[in-house]
């Protein structure tokens, strides 16, 4: 693996994520006393197929370019914390198949994604945004299904959410980031390590 794209994930192995900081005009990696995670798991895949989000068609990997102008868009969301160098570090991840775009469609148009890191048996979703109501929570139940299905662990949203957003509905958990790194310690492990021959 190449020293640089093993450096990025060697970060995210340890609970940090990149920031940009526009005022200063710098990026510099975080991590935050308190996280959120989804568990995953037959109930929780359940959970998400009941919802049943049927108005949008749901793409992956096709529109990273759109995608990030958007997130880079501060008429459109004038807080955002990426910058051109987080998108750099998104597309270095992307071009060593370590980053997923979720993208929802409905008649030819991007509404709405959930763009995050693939690690070991944990999806990172470092953003998501709408542009029309539930395309986000669309892309997040379809990452609910797939990575269940990989057998992933957890899907890590970062920072707890309100209870009105897709991800408070769909099972976050909250907890102290000394608890979550030992689940993600757990998580990226080999699987040889976590299920040991009986």
């Amino acid at each position: 693996m190449p020293a640089e794209i093993a450096a990025i994930l060697e970060r995210y192995n340890h609970g940090f994520f990149p920031m940009f900081d526009h005022e200063r005009d710098r990026l510099y990696w975080d991590r935050w006393p308190e996280r959120a995670i989804i568990p995953l798991g037959p109930e929780q895949a359940r959970r998400a197929d009941s919802l049943r989000m049927k108005k949008f068609k749901i793409e992956e990997n096709k529109r990273f370019g759109q995608v990030t102008a958007r997130l880079l868009d501060r008429s459109f969301r004038p807080e955002t914390w990426v910058g051109p160098p987080v998108v750099e570090i998104w597309r270095t991840l992307r071009d060593h198949g370590r980053l997923n775009t979720i993208e929802a469609i409905r008649d030819g148009q991007l509404l709405g994604a959930v763009m995050g890191v693939v690690l070991d048996n944990v999806f990172v979703a470092e953003t998501m945004y709408r542009e029309a109501t539930d395309a986000s929570k669309a892309c997040l139940v379809h990452a609910i299904k797939k990575y269940t299905a990989m057998e992933f662990v957890f899907i890590d949203v970062q920072q707890p959410h309100p209870p009105d957003h897709p991800a408070a509905r769909l099972g976050e958990v909250a907890l102290p980031t000394r608890q979550f790194l030992k689940l993600l310690r757990a998580a990226v492990a080999p699987r040889s390590r976590l299920n040991p021959p009986l």
